[in-house]
């Protein structure tokens, strides 16, 4: 009363409810005139005090968590007054409290949530795929391990196949190389006789005036042809089933190329008393880039298969664009003839190498059954195709549809069929160094050497060339590739090497030039070939290219 402030009991019993601590009292003192004198003493100016008793479940009982089960609250003032709500868990889950002035207190009123609350948070659906996930989670990985173990030993079991494999395939490609090795060796074994036969054989019908000696060496002329088409034939295959083979990449004409084909063949045709028909204008002028060799061998394999199996009627070749686009042609060449023709149940092995649509057929037409196999590979290397159509005793087509790069007409060099031909002359005097270890192929050079006017000087292998040209300087070196001592190519490089002997140039004269080769030999900027066996023409025509400036 002395200081004029209004007080609040603890919690205690009331007379009439003595079984809860629930009641609180609150005295409040009231002085005189409703207002305090500061000059007086305050205990002057009372009258009394006012009392009011509260009881605090009353109170708080309409608070909105008080009449519900989620709930619970617990109020407090002062030291040791708690009053708390049925139920009331200090650790619940939620809770939140508020400061509250009580009388002279600070009051303390404080929510937490009930069981009942919490349990409906519960998020029963998540449990449940928590639950389903480990069983399913469990199960996988039984299942995982199952297959793990399965596809352990299934690796083990695929290794040792792959194992068992590679070591065949090892084996295979061995026995591949072997077989190619084989191949390569023989094709230049055989070509080195033939080099001669077919050399001798063209310088005895130029020099023989027997009618008689003549037309035998005509037909020996022509069997070591033969002999060299199949040798070509067996190397080629040979290349393209070992994935060795490889297409040039130059321009040419099509329609030059194809006359070219038909002229070489007009003879036999008409020799038969076949009607020879070449209808190729549609191609026009057109330039295009390729591989122009393999280009013709596609035709003069098509047009003598057609001549050799038509015995009276026609033999035609046709070519026209089939379509075009900016930087490239798609050129048909079709072969069509009135002969045997080929039953429809043969047309689909007859592409395959060794062949042939009868087995009669070798004994009586002779050939090895790799001409079509050859055409069927080279037109897929040009991104073509080939088709057949064909009835027995009414003749065959052949359609080949080849692509094309476009390319810039090109200046034409001359050619041995150009008029406007080097005159022989050009080779009176020409030294030529044979680089040559064979002795009779040795021979075969010189004596056609000397029918041109040069002077053959002969090298048994590099190293003697390379003594040679210590003391003379050649115009032109025949250069063969495989000699004992030094072969071709060391030779070659020792030759490029030497700033003195820059002026000299390399003709490489070999029985087989690889595409390997060709790579050597563009890397010592040597440019031309002469393959054994060659005929006088082909050793005139690059002859003149090189001859000096």
């Amino acid at each position: 009363m002395e200081n004029d402030k209004f007080i609040v009991t603890a919690t205690l019993p009331l007379v009439q409810q003595q079984d809860k601590f629930t009641g609180v009292i609150v005295y409040y003192p009231v002085y005189k005139s409703g207002a305090l004198d500061p000059t007086r003493p305050h205990l002057e100016q009372l009258l009394g005090s006012v009392e009011a008793v509260f009881e605090l479940d009353v109170l708080l009982q309409n608070l909105p968590a008080a009449d519900q089960d989620e709930f619970a609250f617990e109020f407090t003032y002062g030291a040791g007054n708690t009053f708390q709500s049925k139920g009331f868990n200090s650790n619940g889950l939620f809770s939140h409290q508020v400061l509250v002035d009580v009388f002279d207190k600070q009051g303390t009123l404080r929510f937490t949530s009930l069981k009942e609350f919490e349990s409906h948070l519960v998020d029963w659906a998540s449990w449940l795929v928590v639950v389903g996930g480990t069983l399913f989670g469990v199960v996988s990985i039984i299942f995982l391990y199952s297959i793990t173990s399965f596809s352990a030993n299934l690796e083990m079991q695929v290794l040792k196949k792959t194992q068992d494999l590679t070591e065949s395939n090892k084996k295979l490609e061995l026995a591949n190389r072997a077989k190619t090795m084989f191949l390569a060796n023989m094709s230049h074994e055989y070509r080195t006789p033939l080099n001669a036969i077919i050399g001798f054989t063209e310088i005895a019908k130029r020099q023989t005036k027997d009618v008689e000696a003549s037309k035998y060496l005509g037909k020996i002329e022509a069997s070591s042809q033969t002999m060299l088409n199949i040798v070509n034939d067996v190397l080629d295959i040979s290349k393209i089933q070992t994935n060795e083979f490889e297409l040039e990449n130059s321009s040419f004409q099509p329609t030059e190329s194809l006359n070219h084909v038909a002229d070489m063949l007009r003879e036999i045709a008409l020799g038969k008393g076949l009607d020879f028909i070449v209808d190729i204008d549609d191609l026009g002028d057109i330039w295009v880039k390729g591989d122009n060799y393999r280009f013709k061998q596609i035709a003069i394999n098509l047009l003598s298969n057609a001549i050799k199996f038509t015995d009276n009627g026609f033999v035609k070749l046709s070519a026209t664009v089939f379509s075009k686009t900016v930087d490239s042609y798609q050129l048909q060449v079709v072969v069509s003839d009135s002969g045997l023709g080929i039953e429809e149940d043969k047309q689909k092995i007859i592409f395959k190498p060794f062949q042939q649509a009868e087995s009669t057929t070798t004994r009586r037409f002779g050939g090895t059954g790799l001409g079509l196999s050859i055409v069927n590979e080279l037109t897929h290397l040009m991104y073509g195709d080939i088709q057949v159509s064909s009835k027995v005793g009414a003749g065959s087509e052949f359609r080949a549809m080849l692509m094309f790069s476009k390319s810039e007409p090109q200046i034409l060099k001359a050619t041995l069929d150009d008029k406007e031909e080097v005159n022989e002359e050009s080779f009176v005097g020409l030294n030529v160094l044979i680089v040559e270890d064979n002795l009779v192929n040795q021979e075969v050079v010189k004596k056609q050497l000397e029918s041109l006017g040069a002077v053959p000087l002969v090298s048994n292998n590099g190293q003697e060339c390379l003594d040679y040209l210590q003391s003379n300087t050649p115009d032109i070196i025949l250069m063969d590739l495989q000699m004992p001592v030094l072969d071709g190519f060391m030779t070659s490089k020792a030759i490029r090497n030497n700033p003195n002997w820059d002026g000299i140039s390399i003709i490489i004269l070999s029985a087989s030039v690889t595409q390997e080769d060709r790579l050597i030999a563009r890397e010592l900027g040597i440019k031309s070939y002469l393959a054994k066996p060659f005929f006088l023409e082909q050793l005139k025509a690059v002859l003149r290219v090189n001859l000096p400036s």
